[in-house]
């Protein structure tokens, strides 16, 4: 009880010294309910920040919804969730139309509000508002101790190119929160205005993230460079910008990161669900076959099984990246679905290797499949010098498959939700 009673004090008497900003205690069953329940990360700093921005996303909330001058409910932004946490720092919501990001520190230094690139130069997550919030665990209170637009971030604050922050001195931040809840009201605000970033295809998503991976016991954002990288060590900012944009992708490395400090197998990233191919709903990494192919498969390329060889009614297709063979020549991964028409529920699925340019495969490629995660079955084919290679079979809707292909020692998986 005494503690609670300091810490009130403590309150009343910085809201005295500093009258505009906004003073919020921090209650101990605060902390046990975050402690209980945090989600796991992969290094101690990323483990921080999950911590004290789930603290402070809280007891913001709380405080909107109770004694904020505000009409509408505020909402946690709904594509943001803790995996956010393993990669950057801050959290971010919406009041009505106004989007707000939060930045806590525990520094007790706040010359500056250093927002991180990420919150201002992706254009889905660029915000209206930027608040920062300074976090004192040992006092057991935070302060909104000021707040700036993304306009004022680009234009005015200095970009720390090391750290990838948009830093901005203090003298330049509103300390008063209802000068922002008035602009909000009138509409006011303004509006930010963000570069589009590259739409990331699957293979880059492979290939940037064998890079991530390798920030063992750090942050991943230390090997993202603003300026073209010199070697495969580095990310570029725009892919690694679209990467962190994607919900499903930024979970899958997410998972991928723990998994490799707890030297878990990796929960696998679903390619394709193929029943959704029969609504024109085709995930944005495979694409027509006439993108990816310098020629035109014949009828006769498709085999003779029965299942499948006489009316193929869905291809869709991807290049794969071996990354010891980068400049050589290309393969693609094609994938054809009809319903089975020996059934009524099952689907027929062709899965076909073939070279980009009408030529032939590399030498001792093979491409395996694996019909059922729990299952040993397995068909295998690999051929010398031969044009494609291809598997056929049926399976019942919700089945899952695994693709391999491997060369010289290297593999590509894909896994399929039938």
């Amino acid at each position: 009880m005494s503690s609670i009673i300091e810490t009130s004090s403590i309150i009343e008497t910085l809201r005295v010294i500093y009258p505009e900003q906004v003073f919020l205690e921090i209650l101990p069953e605060d902390i046990e309910d975050i402690s209980r329940q945090q989600k796991d990360y992969s290094y101690d700093v990323a483990r921080r920040h999950g911590f004290i921005n789930c603290l402070v996303l809280n007891r913001f909330l709380a405080w909107l919804n109770t004694e904020a001058p505000i009409e509408e409910t505020p909402n946690v932004f709904p594509s943001i969730d803790e995996t956010i946490w393993e990669f950057v720092n801050g959290s971010v919501l919406t009041i009505g139309q106004t989007c707000l990001v939060l930045i806590p520190q525990e520094a007790i230094d706040t010359d500056q509000l250093c927002v991180p690139q990420e919150w201002v130069d992706i254009p889905e997550w660029a915000a209206d508002y930027y608040l920062g919030v300074q976090v004192n665990l040992d006092q057991n209170w935070l302060r909104i101790w000021g707040f700036t637009s993304h306009k004022t971030l680009k234009e005015q604050a200095e970009y720390d190119s090391l750290l990838r922050n948009y830093c901005l001195d203090k003298e330049l931040l509103i300390t008063d929160l209802t000068v922002m809840w008035a602009a909000s009201h009138f509409q006011t605000k303004e509006k930010p205005e963000v570069h589009s970033l590259p739409v990331l295809n699957y293979t880059e998503f492979e290939e940037i993230s064998r890079v991530l991976l390798q920030s063992d016991g750090y942050s991943p954002r230390l090997l993202v460079t603003d300026s073209q990288p010199v070697d495969d060590s580095e990310v570029a900012f725009p892919l690694w910008g679209a990467l962190m944009a994607k919900d499903n992708l930024r979970r899958q490395l997410y998972e991928w990161r723990i998994s490799s400090v707890k030297n878990l197998k990796p929960t696998p990233i679903i390619s394709a669900t193929l029943s959704n191919w029969f609504e024109e709903k085709f995930e944005e990494w495979w694409l027509p076959l006439e993108e990816i192919l310098n020629f035109k498969l014949g009828p006769r390329t498709w085999g003779n099984v029965r299942s499948v060889s006489t009316s193929i009614k869905i291809k869709r297709g991807k290049i794969l990246n071996f990354s010891h063979r980068l400049n050589v020549e290309k393969v693609a991964l094609v994938i054809a679905i009809q319903p089975a028409p020996d059934t009524k529920r099952e689907t027929a699925v062709l899965v076909k290797v073939c070279s980009v340019v009408e030529d032939s495969l590399p030498v001792g490629l093979k491409l395996q499949v694996d019909l059922g995660f729990d299952s040993d079955e397995e068909m295998v084919r690999e051929e010398k010098k031969f044009e494609s290679v291809q598997l056929e079979f049926s399976e019942l809707p919700g089945s899952t498959f695994r693709v391999e292909v491997s060369l010289e020692g290297e593999v590509i998986t894909e896994e399929f939700v039938v």
